[in-house]
């Protein structure tokens, strides 16, 4: 079962892509890790919850685009479906994963540095 969800965090590692054979010949596939931090406002302060890490997967020319575009560290917004997948790793032992199937991936810019304001010395008039 799938669940429609979005998200805001940033990326783990630089996406990777790999190229898979479908039905409609190679397809893009760009995975990436992201980090989601959760807030939650405890009386008068806020206070950040443990990590949680998402394996993010995006199909297709959205996916290859976002190899040139978007960099460890990188704030984002990802919105698609939620599901919960067990495999086993290389030690033998069955673990879960977090996984987002995405539809929509977007940087958030970075703030700008505010300017002050110019000092009567440095206005040229």
């Amino acid at each position: 079962m799938s669940i429609p969800i979005v998200v805001k965090g940033n990326l783990g590692n630089d996406p990777e892509l790999k190229f898979v054979k479908t039905s409609r010949g190679d397809t893009g596939l760009t995975t990436f890790s992201l980090a989601y931090k959760p807030r939650e406002r405890k009386g008068d302060e806020w206070v950040e919850g443990d990590t949680m890490w998402f394996r993010v997967v995006i199909w297709g020319e959205k996916g290859e685009s976002l190899v040139d575009t978007l960099r460890k560290g990188d704030q984002v917004l990802v919105q698609g479906s939620f599901k919960q997948t067990s495999f086993e790793g290389r030690d033998g032992e069955k673990k879960t994963a977090l996984e987002i199937s995405a539809s929509d991936v977007a940087l958030i810019p970075k703030s700008a540095p505010r300017k002050s304001a110019p000092k009567q010395d440095d206005v040229p008039w």
